[in-house]
């Protein structure tokens, strides 16, 4: 299935008639992110960072990415007096995943008035740790703020997987 007059690959049915959606970067010429067993309507958003393009992040305060050392590619976002947010307004109507890698834990995940804690603290790798998130059903606008680098930003379904691939677009 393809995007509504674009001629860009949406998603497909897979061999176990799981619905796989794509994201796309670098003005739409590559595929950065993989989500299996989602549906139609949901929300799917991802950025590493590395362009100016973030998959339905906005990013406030100055900057975009910044080079540095990051997890995957040369960049991440210094979050310090700065503020990611999905930039609409969103009633959640399943459970959803947030992931990122962040240097630090000073890191606030707000929806409306709740403040989220982590539900999975994973490894570190490069003065990173993998953080992730359950955002409830009925949750509404989300917004990162907080003290610390962070990269490979991720919110998709529970019941999905996101896949994604970070690229060096002149190699």
């Amino acid at each position: 299935y393809y995007k509504t007059g674009t001629g860009i690959l949406d998603y497909v049915e897979d061999e176990g008639a799981r619905s796989v959606f794509y994201l796309y970067d670098f003005h739409n010429q590559l595929k950065v992110a993989t989500v299996v067993n989602g549906s139609a309507g949901d929300y799917r958003f991802y950025t590493s960072f590395e362009t100016d393009q973030h998959n339905g992040w906005l990013l406030s305060g100055a900057g975009q990415g910044e080079v540095g050392t990051a997890i995957t590619g040369y960049k991440k976002f210094k979050l310090t007096r700065k503020q990611i947010d999905n930039g609409v307004p969103i009633l959640l109507a399943k459970d959803y995943t947030l992931s990122f890698w962040a240097t630090t834990n000073s890191i606030t995940i707000r929806s409306g008035s709740f403040t989220y804690s982590p539900t999975l603290v994973g490894p570190t790798r490069k003065g990173f740790t993998y953080y992730e998130y359950k955002l409830p059903t009925g949750s509404t606008s989300l917004s990162i703020t907080g003290n610390a680098d962070i990269d490979e930003l991720r919110f998709y379904p529970k019941e999905s997987r996101m896949e994604t691939t970070a690229y060096d677009p002149l190699v």
